[in-house]
């Protein structure tokens, strides 16, 4: 079942997506962290979903948030960092775009549809028109197939920012 993130994962998430991620070392990356997750936790609990076993162990997760054109645009321009794109996000204004931030699976657990459940989930529940324009930065040849599976499940397009 695809749920909220929450205390109880958070901790293991955090440290597995630190070490793949490297935000510490990249500080153009938004920091991965209990601040930022506060941050889209606040927000709305469905900015972080994350899938279990039936003995409760993380399988995998995605980050997603709602955002603007503007920033979208910025951000795929290379203007802004990642970061900023987080930092300038003001969620309290109307939002028209959806940031497909990450998405991370479980070796043991890839190549079996996860991801793309998570994020398919993720956009149901981040989307209020169903019109939204959809961004990605694809940080792996993986996170490449995943994006072009989705816009073919979609059939829309999602504009990435490649590494």
């Amino acid at each position: 079942m695809i749920s909220p993130i929450d205390e109880k994962v958070l901790d293991f998430t955090l440290q597995i997506a630190e070490e793949y991620y490297g935000t510490t070392i990249d500080q153009g990356q938004i920091p991965i962290n209990k601040n930022s997750f506060a941050k889209l936790h606040l927000y709305n609990p469905d900015t972080i979903l994350y899938e279990s076993d039936k003995d409760g162990k993380v399988l995998g997760w995605s980050v997603a948030f709602p955002t603007t054109t503007e920033l979208m645009d910025k951000f795929l321009d290379k203007k802004i960092t990642e970061k900023e794109l987080f930092d300038q996000t003001d969620f309290s204004t109307q939002i028209d775009a959806i940031y497909l931030c990450s998405t991370f699976v479980l070796p043991e657990n890839r190549h079996r549809g996860l991801a793309k459940q998570l994020l398919l989930e993720a956009i149901r529940r981040l989307s209020k028109t169903g019109k939204e324009k959809l961004f990605a930065w694809t940080y792996s040849q993986d996170g490449g197939y995943l994006i072009k599976s989705l816009e073919k499940y979609l059939s829309r397009k999602i504009r990435t920012r490649n590494n």
